[in-house]
């Protein structure tokens, strides 16, 4: 039997809209390349991620912002969904709005995008989200990022901008995006961001943010990357922080980044950086592998104190695409040779833009397994794919759709998270299912297991209202909702996962 689970929502996406009609494919705008800085027009844009673009667009060059459509009376068009408002599952709980826009966000710039969330360690009611804010300023670019804090397992929530981090407040860098919590295990929380670090969006650093008061206040970043040469760009950062406290390197954050150049325009390697003194010092960054054609990592402790390292490689020559693992058993200061999880073909959605190259992986608390969701193509269909490994990322099982989608009907941006002792396991995805005829109207939904991953419930809708992505700036892969979501994990039957989204339902 599915257990109860409660959700939340960022319910703005953007005051303006681009209007499509239903079945028809936006006209992607091609990027101008020659508007980029000299030492970074040979990087791979469509293997970037979505925050990375918008660091990098400078005067709409890569990303447009969305169209203004009114009505004559001014109303804002937006795609009406075809099923309309939809009573939902019994056991799935409210839609919540993760309270008001920030006063400090200009009017027209009230955007969100890659919304991610983590639950405290030790206090299950204690929830910290994350998330793009303004996600469209003059010349392209988040404002900053913002979070919201819940002390009452996700039913209410206070909301705020990053402090110290760009202008909007009170900080030195012009953009940030690609926004990651977490928490140690003294439930401090960790808010990661990659920011611009120049006035021409030239450079980038990743800082992290630290709040040892139960989100009331954050510190002023602590910069955790950021390269010597503006001939080099990192992207798609991702933290790990190891909350077993009787392991060797117990409060260790481990943070991993792409990390591309303009020498090598086919990828990146990914590189890793550490600090073992919550966040004021970090290591030298070193490469995880001698690979250099990767993207999208996902790092995560074991109960044991090692670390493993989930991938995408995008595979050169005769090799194909595929996801890859990489472990460290000496908490991620090394890192043995690679694993190959699974050939995979990517999925990109026809009209948006999404994460197809970055997977969502976590390990339970109990044992040594990973477990990994990603899109992908399946027997010919978009599916979101399901894999597990039992030793500790060193061997895997043969990938499953956990989807149960129509037979051409696309999925996306999936997220994972698993309950403390490895049995309850819950995805959530984007779905197109309930707006057959519309390439932009989207959906949350549901899939979880209550075996470890061995089983799958059926899906299960988890918005009342479609999303309209149309509503997001376009970019030439489409529009731009973002590259992934979050789940925060169920601890026990009466305390459901809280998944968070981007939603459009106000109009906006």
């Amino acid at each position: 039997m599915l257990k109860r689970s409660l959700f939340v929502s960022l319910l703005l996406l953007t005051n303006s809209v681009a209007w499509a009609q239903q079945g028809q494919l936006p006209i992607k705008p091609p990027a101008d390349r020659s508007k980029l800085p000299p030492n970074l027009r040979n990087l791979p844009l469509e293997r970037m991620s979505s925050g990375a673009l918008m660091l990098l667009n400078r005067d709409d060059n890569l990303v447009l912002p969305p169209r203004i459509e009114t009505t004559a009376k001014g109303a804002t068009i937006t795609q009406e969904a075809i099923s309309g408002p939809v009573a939902l599952d019994l056991r799935i709980g409210p839609n919540i709005r993760l309270g008001n826009d920030p006063p400090a966000l200009p009017s027209n710039m009230r955007a969100q995008a890659e919304p991610h969330i983590a639950r405290a360690i030790t206090n299950e009611d204690f929830l910290a989200g994350t998330f793009q804010e303004g996600r469209f300023a003059t010349g392209g670019g988040a404002v900053d990022c913002g979070y919201s804090i819940s002390h009452d397992g996700g039913l209410t929530w206070t909301r705020a901008l990053i402090p110290n981090l760009t202008p909007a407040s009170g900080g030195p860098y012009s953009r940030a995006t690609d926004p990651v919590v977490a928490f140690d295990l003294s439930n401090n929380v960790y808010l990661e961001t990659l920011v611009a670090t120049s006035p021409e969006f030239a450079t980038a650093a990743v800082v992290l943010s630290k709040s040892t008061d139960g989100g009331a206040t954050f510190g002023s970043p602590m910069v955790a990357y950021q390269p010597a040469s503006s001939s080099v760009f990192p992207d798609k950062e991702w933290m790990a922080i190891n909350t077993f406290g009787s392991t060797a390197t117990a409060g260790r954050i481990l943070v991993t980044f792409s990390l591309f150049s303009n020498v090598n325009a086919a990828g990146a390697p990914i590189l890793r950086t550490y600090s073992t003194d919550t966040g004021f010092t970090w290591s030298p960054a070193a490469a995880i592998s001698n690979e250099t054609n990767l993207q999208g990592s996902q790092p995560l402790f074991l109960p044991n104190g090692n670390c493993v390292v989930i991938y995408w490689n995008f595979g050169t020559g005769p090799a194909s695409e595929r996801l890859e693992a990489v472990n460290s058993t000496d908490g991620g200061i090394t890192f043995g040779p690679p694993h190959i999880i699974t050939s995979a073909t990517e999925y990109n959605e026809p009209s948006i833009r999404s994460g197809s190259f970055l997977a969502s992986a976590v390990g339970d608390r109990t044992t040594q397994n990973v477990y990994v969701v990603y899109q992908a193509f399946l027997s010919g269909n978009p599916r979101i794919a399901f894999t597990r490994s039992t030793d500790g990322g060193s061997s895997w099982s043969a990938p499953v759709a956990i989807s149960d989608n129509p037979a051409g009907s696309g999925v996306f941006n999936p997220a994972i998270n698993v309950s403390a002792d490895g049995r309850t396991v819950t995805v959530v995805f984007y779905d197109h299912r309930d707006n057959p005829g519309s390439t932009v109207l989207v959906d949350l939904y549901l899939a979880q297991s209550f075996d470890f991953g061995n089983t799958w419930q059926p899906n299960i809708r988890l918005t009342s209202v479609s999303t309209d992505a149309s509503l997001a700036p376009l970019t030439s892969g489409g529009y731009m909702l973002g590259d992934y979501l979050g789940v925060a994990q169920t601890t026990r039957p009466t305390v459901p996962a809280v998944p968070i989204w981007v939603d459009t339902r106000t109009g906006n």
